[in-house]
């Protein structure tokens, strides 16, 4: 069966086009820690956002790759990495128990501002990532 008559996917090997059409599994969080943009007030330097990456850091890689999901809507990289994809993390709002939120299509993390409160980042992060379902596409 083919999809395409002399068509250029001919000059891919199978490999090649699995990695242009969903992406490579590597994920490399320092990068996307580096190309990340921050809205609300947040900076790199924001108590909260550095939590979130030590929280991210320190996360099982099943964690990591739900963390991808709930924000970007994808398990896996963009071509060329986690480097290369434009993620935000923005700020919803003052201290609160609301858990994150996300906008998927523009991988946007919706995080409440938690402050120095590294337990109650880590609780509610983590809660709001595992129990993701998205739009159940899978």
């Amino acid at each position: 069966m083919r999809v395409m008559e002399d068509s250029s996917l001919d000059l891919f090997l199978p490999e090649e086009l699995e990695l242009l059409v969903v992406g490579t599994p590597e994920l490399d969080f320092a990068a996307l820690e580096a190309n990340t943009k921050y809205e609300g007030g947040y900076n790199k330097d924001s108590d909260v956002v550095k939590n979130f990456w030590t929280f991210i850091k320190d996360a099982p890689p099943e964690t990591q790759v739900r963390l991808l999901k709930f924000a970007a809507a994808s398990t896996k990289a963009p071509i060329g990495g986690l480097g290369k994809m434009d993620f935000v993390i923005q700020r919803a709002g003052p201290d609160s128990q609301n858990l994150p939120t996300s906008h998927t299509c523009f991988n946007t993390l919706l995080l409440p501002d938690y402050g120095s409160d590294f337990e109650k980042l880590k609780n509610l992060l983590g809660r709001a990532i595992l129990e993701c379902e998205g739009f159940g596409l899978e």
